[in-house]
């Protein structure tokens, strides 16, 4: 911390800080993982770039508690994983989804692959997660520096009927700035 007065025995006192500087990592515990709201909807899942701001998220009453302090700006990347349930539709049905991840509206930085496959049921329910990833952030597209923001892309294919995403979403593990 800053220099305070020097006390009349001449000693200064100070704080060890923790960091100094930029680069450090912020982890939240897994119980108050924070979920970014139905960004990842079936409808969503067409092929084209979305944008996540994560200074917008979560969405609770009394404004945003994912960016742990104003000091932690820009965010450089974030630690998420990604939860899908999905619906497989149709005897031998197999439902691939292709999610791309990055900085700004064009460059895959993670690509993540999930499958459902029905075999000789008629329906599948199943759901899936991806371990954790570190996305890199933008302050906007085109690409403009360091940010909040990041850009996910889906693709979603079935071999038989339509599948579905239900209830899938990013959750973030915390961020590196």
């Amino acid at each position: 911390m800053a220099r305070a007065a020097i006390s009349a025995a001449g000693v200064v006192p100070c704080k060890l800080l923790g960091y100094v500087g930029a680069g450090a990592t912020y982890r939240r515990a897994s119980a108050v993982v924070a979920a970014f709201a139905n960004g990842l909807a079936n409808a969503n899942w067409d092929g084209g770039w979305d944008e996540v701001d994560v200074s917008s998220y979560p969405p609770v009453a009394g404004g945003n508690d994912f960016i742990a302090s104003g000091l932690h700006k820009p965010i450089v990347a974030v630690l998420m994983t990604v939860d899908a349930n999905l619906d497989s539709d149709g005897i031998n049905s197999v439902l691939t989804l292709t999610l791309s991840l990055g900085k700004d509206a064009s460059t895959a930085f993670q690509v993540v692959k999930m499958n459902a496959q029905a075999g000789d049921q008629a329906d599948l329910e199943l759901s899936m997660q991806a371990g954790e990833l570190v996305v890199p952030t933008s302050a906007g597209t085109p690409y403009t520096g360091l940010g909040q923001k990041f850009y996910w892309k889906g693709d979603k294919t079935s071999s038989v009927g339509t599948g579905a995403v239900n209830d899938a979403n990013f959750r973030a593990n915390g961020y590196i700035w």
